[in-house]
């Protein structure tokens, strides 16, 4: 299934950025004007939105302009070619060529995706209404301003006696100073210390996890991917892990197994497991798995036939490849 990006706000915002001032007569001095302009651009090209990017891959994309702005092909866009000689002489086909568009996309789809935990607090903003609601478009930025960037990933994580993460979210903006909507406003508990003016930098969201039941703190902290969590420190803004991430991600999509809340219910489960090792053998099996992951002092993988309760929690501990086919094979 194709993913669809759209790219014209982050590089209308990009554009602002780094343009010389030669161009800003065309594209103004504000982002709301440069995406006016590039609207305009797109107007021309009816085959397709030139802003609309398949599975982060921008080459498509790229292949068409530079075709279609050819100088052999410009002839069969008449219309195009009077607007671009209007405005600044050629400023129109420079801004969605190599210097420019080219650049960002490159630099958009070619940068590490980051990490973080974007935290609150719900006696200063009712997060979980927000959310519901689907009102929440962005988050203040108090760290981390020069790192984090569109397409980042998000734990959303509220604190407090229900810790826990209420969404998973993509950073869609670069940081700057932009005013909460309205809708946004509405969910402060307490006084907002920018009370939504165009003081405070923040970046836009886009939730792509709502979760109806949150992933609490309690339930999480004794796995191993969470030793090293940064969330529940004072702050706003932390850097989180790819496996942090992965392993919320894996538990809010994979619900089956989540009434193991911690390694302490699996210890539970396997209490009076003593004498069932062919149960524990079987359970392994239905989830693919042949041999323990460990070798002996021959240096031969351990069958699963030595497995004993120690052993198999020690399995699920260590080897992460199958660890979520067997909680859910637990689960049931």
């Amino acid at each position: 299934m194709n993913q669809i990006k759209n790219v014209e706000v982050p590089f209308a915002e990009w554009l602002q950025k780094t343009i010389p001032d030669s161009y800003r007569q065309y594209l103004g001095r504000s982002v709301s004007q440069t995406r006016e302009r590039l609207q305009e651009i797109n107007n021309f090209f009816p085959e397709r939105n030139i802003f609309e990017i398949e599975n982060s891959d921008p080459r498509a994309v790229i292949d068409f302009i530079k075709h279609k702005t050819h100088r052999k092909e410009r002839a069969n866009n008449p219309d195009f070619v009077t607007y671009d000689t209007f405005h600044s002489n050629g400023i129109p086909k420079a801004v969605i060529g190599k210097n420019h568009y080219f650049r960002f996309l490159e630099q958009y789809f070619a940068s590490k995706v980051n990490y973080w935990v974007f935290q609150g607090n719900p006696k200063i903003y009712d997060i979980s209404n927000a959310l519901k609601n689907g009102h929440l478009k962005s988050w203040k930025v108090a760290a981390h301003k020069d790192t984090v960037k569109p397409g980042d990933k998000i734990i959303l994580w509220q604190t407090g006696e229900k810790a826990g993460c209420y969404a998973l979210a993509e950073v869609s903006s670069e940081v700057g100073k932009l005013a909460e909507e309205p809708l946004e406003l509405q969910y402060y508990l307490s006084p907002s210390t920018d009370d939504g003016e165009n003081n405070t930098e923040r970046v836009k969201i886009e939730i792509t996890k709502n979760l109806v039941n949150p992933v609490l703190w309690s339930d999480i902290k004794d796995r191993p991917e969470f030793t090293s969590f940064k969330a529940g420190n004072q702050g706003t803004n932390f850097s989180a892990t790819e496996e942090e991430y992965k392993a919320l991600r894996a538990i809010i999509e994979n619900p089956r197994f989540t009434w193991i809340p911690t390694y302490k219910g699996i210890v539970e489960y396997l209490k009076g497991k003593e004498n069932d090792q062919l149960g524990l053998i079987n359970l392994l099996k239905e989830s693919g798995c042949d041999l323990f992951n460990d070798r002996d002092e021959n240096d031969k993988l351990i069958p699963l036939e030595v497995i004993d309760p120690f052993t198999f929690f020690c399995y699920i501990n260590k080897y992460f490849t199958q660890r979520l086919e067997i909680l859910q094979n637990l689960a049931r």
